[in-house]
């Protein structure tokens, strides 16, 4: 009994230890969540998640096994010039590293009041975000010049009424020598990737005063962008200067239109996020009654109006023979 109570004690303990012990690690990698912006060559800004709302001190180093009261610590600088300014680490790479083509750096912080909260954080520099990234998510819709405010009618008899349905397009503003391409995808449960990419182009184009979330949002746009982004055999080539909507799609739904302008070897890639049009309308008329050829239901001796006629001429003839009857038996008399 005592050994059986010993064992379960281990065991309680181990459990306890590891749930403990994988709690701080998740604690601590929210803790150590970065976004990393890459100004210049040699210029770089990290951002901490948990920590750029407060004034902190920070070190760096390309050595983790730093003894930490050798390292000299400086106070975090603003983001930039307003209120809503963030506290970022600032530094070039060269002042650390030299002409070593070492892409990590180790960092150290130090809260307002001396305690440090980070130690030794491996940042990967090759995982930053740079300018020019931030710039193909910017122009992302505004690359290949489009019209898409116009709308194709057609008219169609369904179940004998004549109906008018209109669906959205889109127009390329063509230039003189150019070929264009596109791939058309529904943005929906069925395609999880592309359904994500237009949410979160939905949340880019409303905008955020927070840099952190906008510069995350940018790196995660563009990564979709590249994962998604057609292969060469995936590209049709566009007729007419219009993409016409599917004749499947309804009213509301989501899709991404890739479109490839190709001149003289060179290619230009964008995308569009669009949702659809589709109206559907069936003529009527003044009375707003649908146009349709009536038709008369059949006369049949059921009809309990036609029944009831015929029993009240039945009754009316006896009632004349009954006192027709009656007035020549009186007559006789």
């Amino acid at each position: 009994m005592r050994n059986f109570l010993f064992k379960m004690l281990m065991i309680t303990s181990t459990v306890l230890t590891l749930f403990l012990f994988s709690n701080f690690v998740v604690m601590a990698d929210n803790q150590n969540e970065t976004i990393i912006l890459q100004k210049t060559e040699d210029e770089y800004i990290i951002y901490y998640k948990n920590i750029c709302d407060s004034e902190f001190q920070y070190a760096l180093s390309i050595n983790s096994e730093e003894v930490e009261e050798d390292l000299t610590f400086i106070n975090s600088v603003k983001d930039k010039d307003t209120e809503k300014a963030l506290n970022v680490i600032f530094f070039k790479k060269s002042a650390f590293m030299g002409q070593e083509k070492e892409n990590y750096i180790y960092i150290w912080i130090k809260d307002i009041e001396g305690n440090t909260i980070i130690k030794a954080d491996k940042i990967d520099l090759t995982n930053s975000i740079t300018d020019e990234m931030i710039e193909l998510v910017d122009s992302t819709t505004k690359r290949i010049d489009v019209d898409t405010t116009q709308k194709n009618e057609t008219t169609q008899n369904i179940n004998g009424v004549k109906t008018s349905i209109t669906v959205g397009k889109v127009v390329i503003k063509e230039n003189a020598n150019s070929k264009y391409y596109y791939k058309l995808i529904k943005a929906d449960e069925e395609n999880p990737k592309e359904k994500e990419f237009f949410e979160l182009a939905e949340t880019i184009q409303k905008g955020t005063d927070n840099t952190y979330e906008s510069l995350t949002q940018s790196k995660k746009f563009y990564k979709l962008y590249n994962e998604l982004m057609p292969k060469e055999e995936e590209w049709k080539k566009v007729e007419n200067s219009e993409i016409l909507q599917p004749e499947t799609t309804r009213n509301g739904d989501k899709y991404i239109v890739w479109l490839k302008e190709s001149n003289d070897g060179k290619d230009i890639i964008d995308a569009k996020f669009l949702i659809s049009v589709y109206e559907y309308k069936p003529e009527y008329e003044k009375d707003d009654k649908i146009i349709q050829t009536p038709v008369k239901s059949p006369v049949t001796y059921d009809n309990p109006a036609l029944i009831i006629i015929f029993v009240i001429v039945i009754v009316a003839i006896i009632s004349l023979i009954i006192l027709k009857a009656k007035t020549t038996k009186k007559s006789k008399h």
